[in-house]
């Protein structure tokens, strides 16, 4: 089921009324805890399994696909208590096929996790399109660009995502905030500079320890 968040879950309550012959089911949705709980209420012929390949880009529609999309791309896996070994390992050989990398995590941790790699991104990306003056637009270059990517992403898609993981996503935009005071502050007043630098070296070695090391291009 490859589908916005909301539009699986509806998906999710028709498949219900299909025969009654076993059938392994895997979505591929960017949030998990709901549709987890959906798959868990499948009747007993279905063999449900949560997916989330971590790749992509900004583009939606086919003729923005490309064949190395999933190549080295982390592919999380959330199992329900009902989910089989069989299930687990035909996504596991399907994960193999597309060259991913498989994550197997619980839902919980999933949304959790993602609120802060993906989700609160695309906010800051909203936010920083929201806040260019229009008579800066000239000069926009590949700095604003490359950040702000992400604002141009489907609106729909977008919505359900944030709506599904509301609470993770708030939790990381406090964090955020408080990140964005602590450097506010630390511009603010001259006598702060090596705080300030402080911060951007941190900022520096948590970008190539955590964001590009051994990293695929996502």
């Amino acid at each position: 089921l490859a589908a916005p968040v909301r539009a699986t879950l509806e998906t999710l309550t028709r498949l219900q009324a299909q025969p009654n012959s076993p059938v392994v089911v895997l979505d591929l949705c960017s949030t998990k805890t709901q549709i987890v709980a959906a798959m868990q209420d499948q009747p007993p012929n279905f063999d449900p399994i949560g997916g989330h390949p971590m790749c992509g880009s900004e583009l939606s529609g086919f003729e923005h696909a490309h064949p190395f999309m999933f190549d080295n791309a982390p592919f999380v896996l959330t199992p329900l208590p009902r989910t089989s070994p069989q299930a687990v390992e035909l996504a596991l050989e399907l994960i193999n096929v597309i060259n991913a990398q498989p994550i197997l995590l619980d839902a919980e941790t999933h949304d959790r996790w993602t609120a802060n790699t993906s989700h609160l991104p695309y906010l800051l990306a909203a936010a920083l399109s929201l806040h260019l003056p229009a008579e800066s637009a000239p000069l926009v270059g590949t700095g604003i660009g490359s950040t702000a990517r992400l604002a141009g992403s489907s609106v729909t898609m977008m919505a359900d995502i944030l709506a599904t993981n509301r609470e993770n996503v708030l939790q990381a935009l406090r964090g955020l905030r408080f990140q964005l005071d602590g450097l506010e502050h630390a511009l603010r007043e001259p006598a702060a500079e090596p705080e300030l630098i402080a911060l951007l070296e941190k900022a520096r070695q948590q970008y190539q320890s955590h964001i590009i090391k051994d990293k695929p291009n996502q």
